[in-house]
């Protein structure tokens, strides 16, 4: 679990690194955000209320 909050030694992040992820791709946040939403650190009410959320690239 430590390894979701730090920058330099995230897990997540290293692996995105390792795939050459460009710095805008938002596959890497996603992930930390499931993560934080699974871990309980997001409250899973705020985010069924929610629903869905989308990005339209123009």
């Amino acid at each position: 679990m430590m390894q979701m909050f730090g920058i330099k030694d995230n897990y997540v992040i290293g692996k995105a690194q390792e795939g050459n992820c460009c710095a805008t791709c938002i596959v890497p946040s996603a992930i930390l955000h499931a993560c934080n939403l699974e871990l309980g650190l997001i409250s899973q009410t705020l985010a069924k209320k929610v629903k869905d959320i989308s990005i339209d690239f123009k």
